[in-house]
């Protein structure tokens, strides 16, 4: 599939007061997974899809059907009255090629069930409204994706305010926007109880 996703993590990047190395996005696909996996509790970052839950795999199969001759799908292809079961448990995340900030990831749209775990995110920059340890997770999420270049599948416990008597299955996927500077990724998430 084409794309016109490349990897723009760490261009133009400053430390900022809230950057160390703990904090840093790595460079590469294969760190992004070990960093998400040293997280505790541990984040598990896939690209063989092999969904364990319905909305995950629902959204992917979605995503799919609007891919067309090869190309991820646009922004404007994703239909909200398509979507109307699933948007509870969809985000749409925004990252600026030009960020001075690792990703400056922003969330654009997040459904009810996704706030229910993480609290209001909706039209605002993961930096600034979670903690700095879940921003950071957040940020490997879509960097992974950008690093991918395709969908991936995140899971694990569900780790934002002590909530770790949950299980999160995400997927999330690139989406391409009219804007060379801004990527759009897509989450579909479904939680439940630890099984």
């Amino acid at each position: 599939m084409s794309s016109t996703f490349q990897s723009t993590i760490g261009t133009g990047a400053q430390s900022g007061p809230q950057q160390d190395e703990h904090t840093e996005i790595p460079q590469s696909l294969d760190a992004v997974i070990t960093r998400c996996e040293s997280f505790s509790p541990p984040s598990f970052i896939d690209t063989a899809l092999d969904f364990r839950y319905d909305i995950p795999e629902t959204g992917y199969r979605y995503w799919l059907s609007k891919c067309k001759d090869g190309a991820f799908p646009n922004r404007r292809d994703i239909s909200p009255v398509e979507l109307s079961a699933q948007l509870p448990n969809v985000g749409l995340f925004e990252v600026n090629r030009n960020a001075t900030a690792p990703l400056n990831l922003y969330c654009r749209i997040a459904g009810d069930s996704i706030e229910q775990v993480y609290g209001k995110m909706h039209r605002q920059f993961i930096r600034e409204c979670l903690p700095l340890e879940q921003a950071t997770r957040f940020d490997c999420y879509a960097a992974a994706v950008l690093l991918a270049g395709a969908p991936i599948r995140i899971s694990g416990k569900v780790s934002h305010e002590e909530r770790t008597f949950m299980d999160a299955e995400m997927m999330a996927a690139p989406l391409t926007t009219d804007d060379e500077d801004r990527l759009q990724i897509i989450v579909f998430a479904e939680y439940q109880p630890v099984s």
